[in-house]
């Protein structure tokens, strides 16, 4: 029942934004918890926080991908700025802390675009050329980018909209989203293994 409760709650919200223009609504987790929970009792912030991350570990257990840590090492040793364009919520921050026990990544925080921030998701084009934006004031030109995605609909296709690179992840058949139905454009690269990058940035 809660999480049809969610659910519903969620979905509400969605008609409401779609109904002021946006095509591809995203919400903050927090505040559907804040709501269902409040017949039952006032919750801190913490409090908020920490259900939502055990009912998101349970029903989307997520992990790196082989080669991640070695590979993101790599990128950064060669001086290259990393940027995440995500459907996120607030604890995807903590999700690189969480699998390297704290190892440090120099993810430049100018170029981190997280969903629930934003309040639009992808495949819509607002993070995208949000990035562009972003990029500009750091001097990089989107030819100069290079994305890396495991979906042709939410990655690649609007990564490629906007001049970007492109890497098609298909290394693990849970998130692979080739989406052939939709004949999109192919990309640059398609790799079954994260470490198959580095030959590609020459």
């Amino acid at each position: 029942p809660l999480t049809r409760l969610l659910t519903d709650s969620i979905m509400a919200e969605h008609v409401l934004m779609r109904a002021d223009g946006i095509d591809y609504p995203e919400i903050d987790i927090r505040d559907h918890w804040r709501d269902l929970l409040a017949p039952y009792g006032t919750f801190t912030s913490t409090q908020i926080e920490t259900i939502a991350v055990h009912y998101e570990a349970c029903i989307n257990p997520v992990w790196p991908m082989p080669h991640l840590l070695e590979t993101l090492s790599a990128i950064v040793e060669k001086g290259l700025k990393l940027g995440i364009i995500s459907n996120a919520q607030f604890y995807t921050h903590d999700l690189f802390p969480a699998f390297f026990e704290d190892e440090a990544f120099s993810f430049t925080p100018e170029l981190c675009l997280y969903s629930y921030q934003e309040r639009q998701a992808k495949p819509g084009m607002h993070m995208y050329d949000k990035m562009v934006e972003c990029l500009d004031q750091q001097e990089i030109s989107p030819q100069e980018v290079l994305y890396i995605g495991n979906d042709m609909q939410n990655d690649i296709y609007p990564a490629n909209q906007v001049g970007f690179h492109t890497i098609l992840q298909a290394g693990d058949k849970r998130s692979y989203r080739p989406r052939a139905e939709c004949n999109y454009p192919p990309p640059n690269a398609t790799i079954t293994s994260l470490n198959q990058i580095l030959p590609l940035l020459g």
